[in-house]
């Protein structure tokens, strides 16, 4: 797919909100090869005798301008998420291979690390035993120490573990998201998430302020296994999200590797992976080995950065009373968030005397009033000031800090 001007970006949001979230794209462009902007302006006789689109989707095409896209890119640019289509050097190639692959990925970080093949993704339950998480942060710490990008679902249990193993070994780390940027789902989790937007990179196919619903997870879950050369299920009843994301493995001809456990419910699911032909992981050896002599995956993995004999130490016998955690200096780097740029010549006097309240913590509405001294109306006129030019952001709890985005 060739790669085009950002400009048809609002085309590929017009198309994904047309067609709703995980709708097949494969026979869309087949039938439109030129693109999304083809189909836009195509008209409905085309529509109909392409014999692609169904009933509610050609409902959706007869009433929808390019106005929310326009509104979505708008707030995108204010909340520094990039949106990304499948025309973009960013976009994780194996996706595009997917039949439902989507229209638009909306990112927040460093987007380049999509580009990387060496990804690999570590899953589990939510409501994870100790030991467990334990073994999710081992296996990501010592899997990114040997050059893997460690991808999960950024959501509480197994997922934060698979992301801090990563964070502390001092590489990136990617989450899916399940939810568009604002939201207040998984409030409890949006530290960690921060975190992983300045050390890596969040994606969603959901766009900013989109409605959610819980139908969205299982579609997320193809994106985690899709990108990925291979997804490791560390504790998983039956019938849970992350047995979801091994099944959407298997049907995308993706590695699966399951940690055994103790014939219980919790681990009943992994078991049952195993069982049907999964492979056994009990160390990081045994998913390295798969992948240090197969391209693409061989160039990007540098197995003698670590011992050997902590590849080889059996990982699901570790027993640790201490909680999984960021380390120290990390999380304080984290959450000392440094200004985004100096504040610039299109800014009223006002506005810029706002910005420079902020020293990286989140800002009340009360406080800022307090500081700057300006009226109600008159604090509020610079705050959407620098909103709209990309310098703060509001944050789901209403107050006020500076963009994640980097210059």
């Amino acid at each position: 797919m060739k790669t085009k001007p950002k400009s048809n970006i609002k085309y590929w949001i017009w198309l994904q909100l047309v067609l709703g979230r995980g709708a097949p794209l494969e026979p869309v462009l087949e039938a439109f090869p030129e693109g999304p902007e083809s189909i836009f302006r195509a008209g409905e006789r085309e529509w109909r005798l392409s014999g692609v689109f169904g009933k509610t989707a050609l409902a959706r095409m007869t009433d929808l301008d390019l106005r929310p896209s326009y509104r979505i890119l708008e707030l995108c640019a204010k909340m520094g998420v990039d949106p990304l289509s499948p025309e973009d050097g960013d976009f994780p190639a194996p996706l595009r291979y997917l039949p439902d692959c989507p229209a638009v990925l909306y990112a927040k970080g460093d987007s380049s690390l999509l580009r990387i093949p060496a990804l690999f993704a570590i899953v589990g339950t939510r409501s994870a035993r100790r030991s467990s998480l334990h073994i999710a942060s081992d296996f990501s710490e010592l899997l990114t120490r040997c050059g893997m990008i460690i991808v999960s679902g950024a959501a509480l249990g197994v997922d934060s573990a698979a992301h801090i193993g990563a964070l502390n070994a001092g590489g990136k780390t990617i989450g899916v998201l399940g939810s568009p940027f604002g939201s207040d789902y998984l409030k409890r989790n949006e530290s960690l998430r921060r975190c992983i937007a300045e050390n890596g990179v969040l994606v969603t196919e959901l766009a900013p302020e989109q409605t959610m619903n819980m139908g969205d997870f299982p579609k997320r879950n193809r994106l985690i296994s899709g990108m990925t050369c291979g997804t490791l299920v560390v504790e998983a009843a039956v019938k849970s999200g992350s047995l979801i994301t091994a099944t959407w493995a298997n049907s995308q001809g993706k590695d699966v590797f399951a940690v055994p456990g103790e014939p219980t419910t919790s681990f009943q699911g992994s078991n049952e992976l195993l069982e049907a032909g999964a492979m056994t992981a009990e160390k990081a050896w045994d998913i390295l080995q798969e992948y240090r002599c197969r391209e693409p995956y061989a160039k990007y993995l540098n197995i003698e950065a670590v011992p050997q004999e902590e590849l080889l130490r059996n990982l699901v016998n570790t027993v640790s009373a201490e909680p999984v955690a960021l380390r120290p200096d990390i999380a304080e780097r984290c959450n000392r968030r440094s200004p985004q740029k100096k504040a610039g010549p299109e800014l009223s006097r006002a506005a810029a005397a706002v910005y420079g309240i902020f020293s990286g913590t989140p800002v009340s509405l009360p406080e800022l009033q307090k500081q700057s001294g300006l009226s109600g109306t008159a604090l509020l006129s610079a705050l959407s000031e620098l909103e709209v030019f990309g310098y703060i952001e509001t944050l789901p709890d209403k107050t006020y800090n500076y963009t994640s985005r980097s210059d």
